[in-house]
């Protein structure tokens, strides 16, 4: 009998961001035909959510930042007006999405041997699925044991911060427009991609210009992340980055940047062993996301060694 554990999960990554690319460019913005801005206008964020996630996501694939994909990974707001009816928990359909892909994970499977090493292979898989999903419940609770041990936690303003400061070391002033927080990061014009078409989901309301010379948005995701019932938990960290013509509103481009595991020390077979190793496992997702500022700082900054 044999198992189809971590080869298996990660050709089904390889498979899924096939199926979801296709063959589509990832966005770049072409720094070399960009001018170092002297000013730049950062679109405030939501609050990152602390999160330890099974299952198959895909928050940093192309034109997946700034739309309805990456709200699950923020503290959103919800706004007086707004039809309770419509409001939707985003968290239950986030884990209810994946409980279903921990259903319908490819149990161990038996060759040879008859019914009863079937059988047994069909008792194995159904143990592994009621342990991912207890374990999936237990994981909704992530958030509240990291403000445990880190009652400061926000990575979203880390990030900002981290930035403006990389900016000012290169000379570049900047400063915080707020924006709608009953949502994840939108883009706040329209925008269309090389081809013409036209990038999904951008922010409700007719935001004014802005004085500066680029805006600058941010969609920032940092958690961990099991890909299936039979895989660790790992550092799943990136962030989209937008810039506009402040002042005309006209796009100028938009790039995903993610982050190239090297190590395998911050990797956790169970989330009771991500649980054990807290005091280090958040710093290190920390350290993660900021390892990402100097490169959104360079691209901001026109550095021309960015450019395709």
């Amino acid at each position: 009998m044999f198992t189809l554990s971590r080869p298996f999960f990660l050709l089904a990554c390889l498979l899924l961001a096939a199926a979801l690319t296709g063959c589509v460019t990832r966005p770049m913005i072409d720094t070399s035909k960009l001018q170092k801005p002297a000013t730049v206008a950062i679109v405030d964020i939501p609050k990152m959510r602390s999160l330890a996630i099974i299952g198959l996501v895909s928050p940093n694939f192309p034109r997946q930042s700034f739309t309805s994909r990456t709200d699950y990974y923020f503290e959103l707001t919800v706004p007086a007006q707004s039809d309770p009816a419509k409001v939707a928990n985003y968290a239950q359909q986030v884990n209810n999405t994946a409980m279903q892909q921990i259903i319908n994970t490819p149990k161990p499977m038996s060759v040879g041997g008859g019914a009863a090493v079937g059988a047994i292979g069909g008792l194995v898989g159904g143990l592994i699925q009621g342990s991912a999903e207890e374990t999936q419940k237990r994981a909704m609770g992530f958030q509240a044991e990291v403000l445990k041990r880190f009652p400061d936690h926000d990575l979203a303003n880390d990030f900002v911060k981290a930035l403006r400061e990389a900016l000012a070391a290169r000379g570049i002033a900047s400063r915080i427009v707020e924006a709608d927080k009953s949502t994840g990061p939108r883009l706040r014009w329209a925008a269309t991609d090389v081809d013409g078409k036209a990038y999904p989901d951008v922010a409700d309301g007719n935001y004014p210009a802005v004085d500066a010379d680029v805006l600058v948005q941010i969609c920032p995701v940092a958690f961990y992340n099991a890909p299936g019932p039979m895989n660790s938990y790992f550092r799943h960290v990136s962030v989209g980055v937008a810039l506009f013509d402040a002042r005309s509103k006209a796009f100028i481009g938009m790039q995903t940047i993610n982050y190239k595991r090297t190590r395998s020390d911050f990797e956790y077979l169970t989330y009771s062993g991500l649980l054990d190793d807290l005091d280090r496992a958040v710093p290190a997702l920390q350290d993660a996301l900021l390892s990402l500022v100097p490169k959104v700082a360079s691209i901001v900054s026109a550095d021309p060694q960015l450019s395709p």
